[in-house]
């Protein structure tokens, strides 16, 4: 703006739509440029939606400052007060302002990498996150990365605005217990996505956590590691959306999964499952699926399946529905253990119902006629996609 003629930057001034984005680079020490930029950017933009995106970074020096979450929020929420001042009475229809965090910890080769982002936005109440924040008035973002490991302690400043976590596999950089996760979702009550990998398990104290607003869970361990205390110790009445991805120790029965879907009740659509023994003798799971009624999505991959687990998606009910009929999606990966024409029988008897998508890929026993037969009986209906090979063909 400088750099032009006053006649071009009273035009440029008296025009709200090229003031509606604004990036700030801040300096810990010093936010008064900042500030400053940001009340100059508020009134040129009038009615229309603005969005401020925020980077912090250390002030130039010899020593190298830190600048923990808890100065990252303090200066955030400076700049975030003094944009929502100067926009007071620009609400379009908006009735609440929400303030959320999300956070990511991984490596980065040999070290431990952190990533936060700060949301401050209008929405409606009780729908945040939708849509209306094309409209509204101001949304403030901000991002923090170091290098440094994930804290529950260090990180607490975050803990009642965290919406969104994703605790990465670091490959032994740090660890995390099956009471880490435990603790984490008792402190963090916002939280509606994690995705956390357990490097070893571990007994939490006693007593359950309800992680009340928690929708989507994707959850891995190492091999070694038996995570069942943590499925004992979380109720998610909320949850539509789990991912599993670990062994279950052999030699017996593994009923913490059982247990955390009869006492949790919840609505799950999407269940995910990789490595996961599905057998009756083990975990239960078919006893299980009988209890998610609302079920839309089941992957199966790399996961113990015998022919009695694949027989009883196909069995109807008392009411008449089967787990198959109730399905949209269905997958099956690498399951060696079945035989194709247990599965072909098992689709047979559930009924076509609602399935639009059905995958099965690298089952030894899905032998071609199989594949045959699968695609004939659904060939009538109105399936969205259908893929079936056959595995390693032996008789």
């Amino acid at each position: 703006m400088t750099h032009v003629s006053r006649v071009w930057r009273c035009v440029a001034v008296s025009i709200p739509r090229l003031w509606t984005r604004l990036s700030v680079v801040v300096q810990r020490a010093d936010i008064n440029s900042a500030l400053e930029l940001i009340k100059l950017w508020v009134p040129r933009c009038r009615s229309r939606p603005l969005k401020i995106d925020l980077t912090i970074k250390k002030k130039s020096c010899p020593v190298v400052e830190l600048i923990c979450p808890e100065d990252f929020l303090a200066l955030f929420r400076v700049l975030t007060k003094t944009a929502a001042l100067l926009r007071k009475g620009v609400t379009n229809d908006l009735d609440r302002a929400y303030f959320e965090t999300h956070l990511t910890a991984g490596n980065s080769g040999m070290l431990p990498i952190v990533e936060e982002r700060y949301f401050w936005f209008y929405g409606r109440d009780g729908a945040p996150r939708t849509n209306d924040e094309l409209l509204a008035p101001l949304t403030v973002s901000g991002i923090r990365l170091a290098s440094e490991e994930f804290n529950l302690e260090y990180h607490s400043p975050l803990s009642a605005s965290l919406t969104q976590l994703n605790l990465k596999d670091t490959d032994g950089i740090s660890c995390l217990s099956t009471t880490d996760i435990v603790a984490i979702f008792s402190e963090c009550k916002q939280l509606r996505r994690a995705s956390v990998y357990i490097d070893y398990g571990d007994t939490p104290l006693p007593g359950q956590v309800v992680a009340e607003n928690l929708i989507s869970l994707r959850l891995s361990w190492a091999y070694t590691a038996d995570c069942g205390a943590l499925f004992d110790h979380i109720i998610a009445p909320k949850l539509e959306e789990l991912e599993i991805s670990g062994d279950v120790p052999a030699g017996g029965p593994w009923d913490h999964f059982w247990r955390f879907i009869v006492q949790s009740r919840p609505p799950l659509k999407t269940l995910v499952l990789e490595q996961f023994d599905a057998t009756d003798d083990v975990t239960n799971l078919a006893e299980c699926l009988t209890i998610m009624d609302q079920l839309d999505s089941l992957w199966l991959e790399n996961c113990v399946v015998d022919d009695a687990f694949i027989a009883s998606l196909g069995r109807r009910s008392s009411s008449g529905d089967s787990v198959f009929s109730r399905l949209r999606a269905f997958g099956l990966v690498s399951a060696d253990d079945i035989n194709g024409n247990c599965l072909v029988q098992s689709f047979r008897n559930s009924d076509r119902g609602q399935l639009k998508e059905l995958f099965v890929f690298d089952c030894n026993g899905v032998l071609q006629k199989h594949c045959d037969e699968i695609e004939e009986y659904f060939g009538t209906t109105q399936m969205e996609s259908i893929i079936v090979t056959p595995g390693d063909e032996f008789e």
